[in-house]
């Protein structure tokens, strides 16, 4: 949420929302920031509803895959894609490999992506060569393995 910047006229999705800690955290440092968020599982919706609601943060939250959907007026992508023990990486792959491309095809000029990379080797050039600008590559410690926090900047 720090990292990305977010003002108060932007539009940010999640389309990993899960429990939907992302985007309570944008909320309290960007309040009236629209704040969307999608994800595959039902459940994971339930959780990032009622998590969004402790937190009093108003997000819209609807069901659908990272690589289809687009929200209208996105400006902000912020998210913590599938990632760790619980998730193969190697079989993330092409999810996420079709996830940088989508978000470049569709990211307004001056638009951010805002993400915990979990495998940076096999994404960052797919963002580079559709001409997005990393400015943050921090490495995160996610007990246990890596991933990058970035920030990407569409030209």
């Amino acid at each position: 949420a720090r990292v990305g910047g977010i003002r108060r006229d932007e539009v940010v999705w999640d389309p990993f929302v899960g429990s939907g800690g992302e985007l309570c955290e944008v909320s309290l440092r960007s309040p009236g920031a629209r704040l969307l968020g999608s994800d595959v599982s039902s459940e994971a919706l339930a959780a990032a509803r009622a998590n969004a609601q402790a937190a009093g943060a108003s997000v819209e939250l609807r069901q659908g895959d990272a690589v289809s959907l687009w929200p209208p007026g996105v400006t902000c992508v912020v998210t913590n894609p599938p990632m760790g023990r619980r998730v193969c990486r190697g079989d993330m792959v092409p999810l996420l490999e079709q996830f940088v491309v989508h978000v470049a095809r569709r990211l307004p000029r001056g638009g951010k992506l805002c993400w915990l990379n979990p495998l940076p080797a096999k994404t960052s050039h797919l963002l580079a060569d559709h001409g997005l600008r990393r400015t943050v590559a921090q490495p995160v410690d996610m007990n246990g393995f890596w991933a990058r926090l970035e920030l990407w900047i569409a030209r």
